[in-house]
């Protein structure tokens, strides 16, 4: 199975989960960020049964365009960056809990506003609520400072 495909288990492995990289299957799962992180997922049994993985995104939110991007919850270019560095909107979609097409809306350009849905992003993007101005963080403060002495 491919990223994000949900499989059912069959005999006693347990219920459906959603996998990225199904270890029976022997299939690799590239990202274009070169990390990944892993998780077990277990079966009714308590048997591993495959390894759930996304890609490692700390590598490119961390950069200062990037993060200038969160601090202004820019969310539209944090999901284009993203697709230009070959994270599909699909892959996106799955790790934040949302369906493909509102991440296309808002790579198009729709407005994020609901506090709910900014948490929701920062949660499966594996990004510090501080990071989008959720929560209070000196670092992000400084980027917008310097943001607005630089570009009044």
């Amino acid at each position: 199975m491919i990223c994000g495909a949900v499989c059912r288990p069959s005999g006693s492995w347990g219920t459906a989960v959603t996998l990225t990289t199904w270890r029976r299957s022997g299939w690799p799962c590239s990202w274009p960020t070169g990390g990944v992180a892993s998780r077990r997922v277990r079966g009714d049994t308590g048997r591993v049964v495959a390894v759930a993985s996304r890609p490692d995104l700390t590598g490119l939110l961390s950069t200062q365009q990037a993060r200038l991007w969160l601090a202004q919850r820019d969310v539209t270019m944090v999901f284009r960056y993203l697709s230009n560095q070959g994270v599909s909107q699909r892959q996106v979609a799955q790790m934040i809990g949302r369906r493909q097409s509102e991440v296309a809306e808002v790579a198009g350009g729709r407005k994020v506003g609901s506090y709910d849905l900014l948490v929701q992003i920062c949660s499966g993007l594996h990004v510090q609520r501080g990071w989008m101005g959720l929560a209070y963080d000196e670092e992000t403060a400084h980027i917008l400072l310097m943001a607005r002495i630089l570009d009044p």
